[in-house]
């Protein structure tokens, strides 16, 4: 793992970065609203524009990233990721929900 220099940027200059970011979506978003067909699309601008901004300040990483959706189900009672089938039944006799990947091994509810 290659460390990572120390930030020199203020909260306050991290904060104007994120400010400009999110007023070229609005700004983006008024001039062409085709370009965005869904809320994820809006989402991903705005995390593409703030990762602009910072990497501006000096700031080559970040923790700002997508939510990524999984295309399988999972059980989200615990900490550890069970991965479902689609016919797997919970111990109600329900399907178990879709979920969320943020991390390697957290699957977290989204529907």
């Amino acid at each position: 793992m290659v460390a990572s220099k120390p930030v020199s940027a203020s909260i306050a200059e991290i904060d104007a970065g994120v400010v400009r970011a999110k007023q070229q979506l609005i700004d983006r978003f008024y001039a062409r609203p085709s370009d965005f067909f869904t809320e994820s699309d809006l989402a991903a601008f705005f995390a593409h524009r703030v990762h602009v901004e910072l990497e501006k300040l000096g700031i080559e990483r970040s923790l700002v990233h997508l939510q990524y959706p999984t295309p399988f189900r999972c059980y989200m009672r615990t900490g550890a990721f069970l991965l479902k089938s689609e016919d797997d039944r919970s111990p109600k006799g329900k399907k178990y929900r879709r979920g969320a990947f943020r991390g390697p091994s957290n699957c977290s509810r989204l529907a």
